[in-house]
């Protein structure tokens, strides 16, 4: 057999590399810490994650380096919402773009 060949038989025979993943988990929060998050107006990780993928919404790029990270989307949405305790809802701040803005005092057009 040739180099080549020994090379090619050896590299058959080792067992493939496998490591092991660590599933991402959502944070858990406690009932108080939940209203506390709530009563300030956000929304907790389990909320966002919930928002995020009922959008269908990556807040990479998709193909970005994070996509061989995970084994799945939801791995990564989970990592990514649980970098904070406590979010803004998306579907709140788009809501509030539409409302009308609070009536304000019309200037004078007349010098004084």
């Amino acid at each position: 057999m040739s180099d080549i060949e020994n090379l090619l038989a050896s590299l058959k025979e080792e067992e493939p590399v496998s490591r092991e993943y660590p599933k991402p988990v959502l944070m858990e929060l406690s009932d108080d810490e939940i209203e506390e998050i709530h009563t300030s107006g956000m929304i907790t990780p389990k909320e966002m994650f919930e928002e995020l993928k009922d959008m269908n919404y990556c807040p990479y790029t998709n193909g970005c380096s994070r996509c061989q990270e995970f084994e799945n989307c939801d791995d990564c949405l989970i990592d990514h919402v649980n970098t904070s305790r406590e979010w803004v809802s998306y579907l709140t701040f788009v809501e509030s773009l539409f409302e009308d803005p609070e009536p304000q005092e019309a200037k004078k057009l007349v010098r004084e």
